[in-house]
């Protein structure tokens, strides 16, 4: 996938879990007490603690080979 694509794709991601969590937290508020049935909070917190399990590890710089930082002749880098 080409850089500015994969750039697109993560913000529309990103965009569409914000939507996400912020429906559910106006949808979810209101009285009641959420420490036990799982509130909107708790629900929120649940789909954050997945979404960051899901993350890679931090790249360093010194694990990454100099091929990998070599760019192709319109600039990107070419993974």
């Amino acid at each position: 996938m080409h850089s500015n694509a994969d750039i697109a794709f993560q913000m529309d991601s990103s965009n569409m879990y914000c939507n996400v969590i912020l429906t559910i937290a106006t949808e979810t508020t209101g009285g009641g007490d959420d420490e036990e049935g799982g509130g909107g909070d708790n629900l929120i917190l649940d789909m954050v603690v997945k979404f960051i399990e899901t993350l890679p590890d931090k790249l360093l710089r010194s694990e990454i080979s100099d091929k990998n930082l070599e760019r192709d002749n319109s600039g990107n880098l070419s993974i």
